[in-house]
C-alpha cells in the first residue's frame, strides 16, 4: 500500500511539474496576450506593440491575421488613446511581423508585433503623456505596459522593465500580471539621462509539455501507443479529479453527511465525470462553430458561480436539516401508542380454546428502532448506529450534485478536442477524453467509497460509549457545514473572477 501511494503521488507530481505553463502567463489556450512598450525622447515617440495569441484564438483568428497583419494592427490603433497635453499624437506605422510556433495538441500560436513612432517639437518643459488601451479588455490574458526614457526624465506610476521580458519569460504566472491598460505619466527632456532604445526580445523554441494535449500525436505510432495514450489519459483524468477544487471534497462531506450507501458514491462519481465530459464536448463545440466571436474563458467564471451556487444550495438544505435534527434529538418525545385490537373467541362446552386474534397496532413510535420527525431518519439514546439516512437522498439531488462537480471542464481536455479536430483525428481525440472522464471516475468512486467504509466502520468504534456517541452525532452537522463552507468558498472565487 505504501509503494501504490508513493507511486501516485510521484504521478501527481510529475504531472503538476508537466502541465506547467511554458509561455509568459499561465492564463491557458484561451489567453491573448499584450505587451505595450513606449520609447520617449525628446523629439519622438515610439510604441512597441505585440500581441500573442494562444491555441483557440490563433485558431479563431490566426488565418485572418496574417492575411493582413498590417491591416490588423490598424484596427487595433483605433482602440488605442496616444496624447500628449491633450492633444492626440499623430502615429506612422512600421512593418508589422507575425510568426507561428507549435503550441500544445497540434495547434499553434500566433504573435503579432505592431510598431508606431511619432515625431514631437522639441520642448524643455514638462509634458504629460496618456496612453489608453482597451483591446482585448474582454479576454483574459497578460496586460504589460512599459515606459522606457531616452535622454528623457520620466516621472510617475510607471516601470522601464519588462516582467515577460517582451512576453518571452516563462517565469511570471498570472498572479504578477500588472493587467495595466493605461498609463499617465509626466516627461522632460534631460540630457543628464542616458540614451536607451526599447529591447525586441523574440521567444526561443516553446516547450509543448501538456501531458494530456502531447497525447493527440500518439496517433500515428499504432495500436500499441493508442493503447498506452488511452491508459495515461485515464492517470490524468484521475490525478485531475484529485487536485483541490474538483468536487471530491464536497462528494465526501455529502457522502458522510447524509451516510450514503456505495450505490450512491457510484452515482455521484460517475455523474461527475459524465457531466466534465459533456461540458467538454459542448464547450469545444460552441468554440469551433463561434470562431473569434466567442471567449471560452469567460463561459469558466460562469460555470464555477453555478457550481457553487448548486454546492451552496444542497449545503443549505444539509445544514437547515441537520440543525432541525439535532434540535429534535435533544428535545423529550411523547410516545403516543394506539393499539387497536380485536380479539374474537370461540368457546365450546368441552373448552377447547379456539382464539383469532387479530391485531391492528397504530405505534407513533417503534421502541429503539428508527423514526423521523424531519429530513433525516431519527433514534432515542444516541442509538446512532441504526441511522440509515440514505432513504432521505433524493437521486435528483445526487445528479446534480454531480453535475456540479463536472460542470467546469479542463481546459486540456477542451485542447485535445480541438486538436483533435485540426488534425482530423476526432474518433481518437474523443476516446482520450472518454479515457479522461473514466479516470475522474475511478478516482471519485474510490474517494467515494472510502468515506463510505470509513463511516460505517467508525459508527461501531468504541459501542456503548457515551461521549464517543455523542461526538459521532455531530458528524452529521459538520459534514453539512463543510458542504456549506465549500460552496460559499467556490462562490466568492467565482464572483472575484467575474468582476
Amino acid at each position: 500500500m505504501r509503494r501504490l501511494l508513493a507511486t501516485v503521488g510521484a504521478c501527481a507530481v510529475v504531472s503538476m511539474v508537466l502541465a506547467t505553463p511554458a509561455g509568459a502567463h499561465d492564463f491557458g489556450p484561451f489567453a491573448i496576450d499584450r505587451h505595450a512598450a513606449i520609447l520617449v525622447s525628446p523629439d519622438a515617440l515610439e510604441l512597441d506593440y505585440v500581441v500573442d495569441f494562444a491555441e483557440t484564438p490563433t485558431q479563431a483568428q490566426g488565418d485572418e491575421i496574417e492575411a493582413d497583419p498590417a491591416a490588423y494592427c490598424a484596427e487595433l490603433l483605433t482602440n488605442i488613446t496616444f496624447t500628449v497635453d491633450g492633444t492626440a499624437v499623430d502615429l506612422v506605422g512600421s512593418t508589422p511581423t507575425t510568426a507561428r510556433s507549435e503550441g500544445d495538441g497540434g495547434l499553434e500560436i500566433l504573435r503579432l508585433t505592431c510598431g508606431w513612432t511619432a515625431a514631437l517639437e522639441s520642448d524643455t518643459e514638462t509634458r504629460t503623456l496618456v496612453f489608453g488601451d482597451t483591446n482585448f479588455e474582454q479576454r483574459v490574458g497578460w496586460r504589460e505596459i512599459v515606459v522606457v526614457g531616452d535622454r528623457t526624465a520620466i516621472t510617475g506610476d510607471v516601470t522601464s522593465e519588462s516582467i515577460s521580458d517582451r512576453l518571452t519569460d516563462a517565469s511570471p504566472g498570472a498572479d504578477e500580471n500588472p493587467d495595466r491598460s493605461s498609463v499617465e505619466f509626466e516627461f522632460t527632456a534631460d540630457d543628464t539621462v542616458a540614451a536607451a532604445e526599447l529591447a525586441k526580445t523574440e521567444p526561443g523554441e516553446r516547450l509543448n509539455d501538456d501531458p494530456l494535449t502531447n497525447l493527440i500525436a500518439d496517433a500515428e505510432g499504432g495500436v500499441v501507443a493508442m493503447i498506452g495514450a488511452l491508459g495515461l489519459a485515464a492517470l490524468l483524468g484521475a490525478l485531475h479529479s484529485l487536485a483541490p477544487g474538483h468536487g471530491k471534497t464536497v462528494i465526501g462531506a455529502y457522502l458522510i453527511g447524509t451516510r450514503g450507501t456505495r450505490l450512491q458514491a457510484l452515482v455521484l462519481a460517475i455523474a461527475v465525470a459524465l457531466s466534465h465530459t459533456l461540458g467538454v464536448f459542448i464547450l469545444g463545440g460552441l468554440t469551433v462553430a463561434a470562431g473569434a466571436a466567442f471567449a471560452p474563458e469567460r463561459v469558466y467564471p460562469w460555470l464555477q458561480a453555478v457550481s457553487a451556487a448548486i454546492v451552496v444550495g444542497i449545503g443549505i438544505w444539509l445544514v437547515h436539516a441537520a440543525y432541525t435534527e439535532w434540535r429534535q434529538r435533544l428535545s423529550p418525545h411523547d410516545h403516543d401508542h394506539g393499539h387497536d385490537h380485536d380479539h374474537d373467541h370461540d368457546h365450546d362446552h368441552d373448552h377447547d380454546h379456539d382464539h383469532d386474534h387479530d391485531h391492528d397496532h397504530d405505534h407513533g413510535h417503534d421502541h429503539g428502532g428508527v423514526h423521523r420527525h424531519g429530513i433525516f431518519p431519527h433514534v432515542h439514546r444516541y442509538d446512532l448506529n441504526q441511522l440509515d439516512l440514505s432513504g432521505k437522498v433524493s437521486w435528483k439531488t445526487l445528479a446534480v450534485l454531480g453535475l456540479s462537480g463536472g460542470l467546469v471542464p479542463s481546459t486540456s481536455a477542451i485542447i485535445v478536442l480541438l486538436g483533435a479536430i485540426q488534425l482530423n483525428r476526432l474518433l481518437f481525440g474523443g476516446f482520450l477524453i472518454l479515457a479522461f472522464g473514466i479516470g475522474m471516475a475511478v478516482a471519485l468512486v474510490s474517494v467515494g467509497l472510502g468515506m463510505v467504509a470509513l463511516t460505517n466502520r467508525t459508527a461501531g468504534v468504541m459501542e456503548g460509549n457515551e461521549l464517543v456517541a455523542r461526538a459521532r452525532m455531530a458528524v452529521v452537522p459538520l459534514a453539512a457545514v463543510g458542504v456549506l463552507a465549500v460552496g460559499i468558498f467556490l462562490g466568492v472565487r467565482a464572483i472575484a473572477q467575474l468582476a
